[in-house]
């Protein structure tokens, strides 16, 4: 096992519950969805087609996005999680299997979404994994996938000058030429919380306020997404 997979097997019982216990956390996860959802309604006119979400775990992004979708499935490498997953979704079909060691063949997909899976994972699973999810995609399918540990962002280098160890290493830079390497064009970046770059804006009462709405719109549109602390990728297959 590697070290993400030895991680994420069993934290199915406390996985939402770490998420939305932190304000922060809890942020980015309603704009995470609330930007996906404006992608799939934007880009791709509310139809996903045959739709898998690759590391899917409780389901959190998947669960949102399977009425989007002619044919959902999720994968998963921990049946904790899976578990959580299938009580909030009604028409996925779930696959527990670690794709790097044994395939799951589909019919050709349309789209795919991984969220919160790159950051946490080593160099190697990340090119094994971008090679498996670009030869079930049809020629032109699309990738959309996140970054939310960008080593580089305003905040984490602020934390970096003040002593702190952010132990990450996926930059935008880093991760747009994994993305190049295995056969994907980026068409689109958007950054999240570019905004959020000093501790004490990172309270409840802050990130839950009418003022947090209005600086994320226009951070995404001043602040770089190399520097943003979350990331989304819009990427192609060639």
């Amino acid at each position: 096992m590697n070290n993400y997979t030895d991680s994420h097997m069993e934290k199915g019982a406390v996985y939402d519950t770490e998420i939305f216990s932190s304000p922060m956390d809890a942020y980015m996860a309603k704009v995470e969805k609330s930007v996906l959802l404006e992608i799939v309604e934007k880009t791709l006119n509310g139809n996903l087609g045959n739709y898998v979400d690759f590391a899917c775990g409780t389901g959190r992004i998947i669960s949102s996005l399977e009425k989007c979708a002619t044919k959902s499935i999720g994968v998963d490498v921990s049946q904790s999680m899976v578990d959580i997953a299938k009580e909030k979704c009604e028409r996925t079909q779930f696959f527990i299997k670690d794709v790097t060691k044994e395939r799951l063949d589909f019919p050709p997909i349309d789209v795919v979404t991984s969220f919160r899976f790159f950051g946490n994972a080593q160099q190697e699973l990340r090119d094994s994994v971008l090679q498996y999810l670009h030869s079930i995609l049809r020629k032109d399918g699309l990738l959309i996938l996140n970054n939310h540990r960008n080593p580089v962002s305003i905040s984490n280098r602020l934390f970096s000058l003040s002593g702190g160890d952010h132990e990450m290493d996926l930059t935008y830079d880093k991760l747009r030429e994994s993305l190049n390497r295995q056969g994907f064009t980026v068409l689109k970046t958007l950054g999240i919380g570019g905004w959020i770059f000093r501790h004490s804006f990172q309270r409840k009462e802050i990130l839950e306020s009418k003022m947090a709405n209005v600086l994320e719109r226009v951070s995404r549109v001043v602040v770089p997404t190399s520097l943003c602390p979350d990331m989304i990728l819009i990427a192609k297959k060639h």
